[in-house]
């Protein structure tokens, strides 16, 4: 008893430890979402609560009421690499710097059912989101050298253009997912969920004259800090029994939308932008099928699922629009700015195996997933794990049950596109530079890997 309760209190306690950055490595979504799920490459466990995330059919397996309540912990491992060529040596650059971005993921869900032909739950956890902290040198705004930069003369290195450039950002949503499903017969169930979703969206933008900030250059930078964003959508879902144990399953997510509009401070302490201004802005996320197909049983499930995430239509753009013409685009003064992430569609399949003998059981996953993001829209707060391999262990008693994962996210690289919006944000001073393709002599390129750790604990209740 004492066990039982000493580690539910541990993961009650994690639930509310903070977490600043979040790279979830499947794009912005996480491969998985509870530890079970986890073990399996991300397959859903039939008749668990957190089947919300992906299907509100599959809670068509709960026979007796249950929770679940665990935390995930993820490793990032960020590489940025980036290299121009410019005209004199005060405007040419070379980057190769690699960060660790912790990441904490919790997650909570109860399930049950309501007579012979239903049966509900509430999931709460956190889809995935995107960000880091990473540094790199580039080339000051509108092509100012240090000196025009600070607004007077800087001896040894004012006429230099480029400065160590700090990038914060940081986004994600929560979901709380309550649903319900419902046995049309002894074949068919059929469920329906509504998320109710949370979201923020912050960034920060500075130079300084040193790889650890410590002589900040005033007058350049931009911080947006975007308020609470609340939004609703829903799934729909079916669920096909061919035999006793063998299972079809279909379903869809809405698309969404979170407009985490805010505030803006530019240039501080320029005292010509000596307020904050308001900021619109938005986070797309797009709809999603998904497919599943397994044998489920006490002592094994084998199956595996496909998810279809059409980011083409939600993220093919992004605009950023404030309340004064105070953004630096090119040598312009404007309020709005645009960028073309050159999105596609996301491919994801997962294969996942459980055994169950006895008291313990055994777990193995693999997650393989296309990776949107284009040459010409690779982001440094949004990189791509494009392969996963998983493991875990159940341990069961009577009531309780614990579960541990641990997958690893292969390292994955991907080059840029020179043409791309970090090239010409990095390169491009005016619209001459990009006529005469300046930008030509970039190059960049992102890497990732992860290592993952999640356990949980649940209960049955009889």
């Amino acid at each position: 008893m004492f066990i039982n309760f000493f580690l539910t209190l541990v993961v009650i306690c994690a639930f509310f430890i903070p977490h600043k950055y979040l790279l979830a490595g499947n794009y912005i979504y996480q491969s998985a979402f509870s530890a079970r799920s986890y073990a399996m490459g991300g397959l859903a466990p039939y008749g668990s609560p957190l089947v919300l995330e992906s299907n509100p059919a599959l809670l068509s397996g709960i026979s007796n009421t249950t929770f679940e309540l665990g935390d995930t912990y993820i490793q990032a491992k960020y590489g940025l690499k980036s290299m121009f060529i410019g005209e004199e040596l005060t405007s040419s650059f070379v980057n190769d710097t690699n960060r660790y971005v912790p990441v904490h993921l919790p997650y909570f869900g109860v399930g049950g059912r309501l007579g012979s032909s239903f049966h509900w739950g509430i999931a709460l956890y956190i889809p995935g989101g995107g960000g880091g902290t990473y540094k790199e040198v580039a080339n000051l705004p509108s092509g100012r050298s240090i000196s025009e930069a600070v607004g007077h003369n800087i001896a040894t290195v004012g006429d230099w253009e480029i400065a160590w450039k700090h990038t914060n950002a940081a986004f994600y949503k929560v979901n709380l997912t309550p649903g319900i499903s419902m046995n049309v017969n002894k074949r068919l169930s059929i469920g329906i969920a509504i998320d109710a979703i949370y979201g923020t969206l912050q960034s920060e933008t500075f130079h300084s004259l040193d790889p650890n900030a410590n002589a900040r250059l005033p007058g350049v930078g931009l911080r947006i800090k975007g308020d609470p964003a609340y939004a609703a959508g829903g799934k729909l879902g079916f669920l096909y029994r061919i035999t006793e144990m063998v299972n079809f399953s279909y379903s869809y997510t809405t698309p969404t939308s979170l407009y985490t509009d805010g505030g803006a401070s530019v240039n501080v302490p320029n005292p010509i932008y000596y307020r904050k201004t308001g900021v619109s802005q938005k986070l797309k996320f797009p709809e999603a099928h998904n497919i599943r197909l397994a044998y489920d049983s006490e002592q094994l499930t084998v199956g595996m699922e496909i998810k279809y995430i059409a980011w083409s239509t939600s993220q093919k753009r992004t605009r950023i629009t404030l309340e004064d013409p105070w953004l630096e685009v090119l040598g312009f003064s404007t309020g709005a700015a645009t960028s073309d992430n050159a999105m596609g569609d996301q491919r994801v399949f997962i294969f996942g195996l459980e055994y169950q003998p006895d008291w313990i059981a055994y777990r193995f996953g693999v997650n393989l997933t296309s990776n949107p993001n284009a040459p010409e829209g690779i982001s440094p707060i949004t990189p791509v794990v494009s392969r996963h391999v998983s493991a875990g262990l159940g341990f069961k008693t009577d009531t309780w049950n614990y579960d541990i994962a641990v997958e690893q996210g292969l390292h994955s690289k991907q080059y840029g596109s020179p043409g791309s919006n970090e090239g010409l944000a990095a390169t491009a001073r005016n619209l001459n530079d990009i006529q005469t393709l300046r930008f030509a002599r970039y190059s960049h390129a992102t890497e990732l890997s992860t290592t993952t750790i999640s356990f949980g604990v649940g209960r049955k209740f009889n």
